[in-house]
């Protein structure tokens, strides 16, 4: 009999290749995941901090930090000491940035559009609702 956390693991591999995480550059750009999803979670506020991010994605300070001077770098992110205290920086998109976020905001739609698009509207609704458990019961 398969355990529960088999089970866990079976359903997470199966979701992270059907939406296409194990490729190596998210949607065909020179991004990763993770560096994707930051700049997802800086455009989506004011006065995003690495504290921040490192917080709220559980990742690595070493790893965020590494990452963030790669962004900067590939011109993707700037830095805007804080007017407050001098030892905080905020995190800001570039124009490029923006760009390539909303590309890729577009081209997740049309995933989502066409990995759902064989299921009637109820079967879509339920999807979302299984979802949405899922999210309450991890966030328990």
């Amino acid at each position: 009999m398969e355990s529960y956390a088999a089970k866990v693991r079976r359903f997470n591999r199966f979701y992270v290749a059907h939406i296409g995480l194990i490729n190596q550059n998210y949607f065909e750009s020179d991004l990763s995941f993770t560096e994707v999803r930051l700049l997802y979670e800086i455009g989506e506020r004011d006065n995003a901090t690495a504290q921040f991010l490192s917080d709220k994605l559980h990742l690595d300070k070493g790893y965020l930090s590494r990452t963030i001077k790669s962004l900067i770098k590939k011109d993707l992110l700037r830095k805007e000491q804080s007017e407050n205290d001098a030892r905080t920086y905020f995190l800001c998109l570039t124009a490029g940035a923006q760009r390539l976020l909303n590309e890729s905001h577009r081209k997740v739609e049309n995933q989502i559009a066409n990995m759902t698009a064989h299921l009637h509207a109820d079967d879509k609704l339920l999807l979302v609702q299984c979802m949405e458990t899922i999210q309450y019961l991890l966030n328990k």
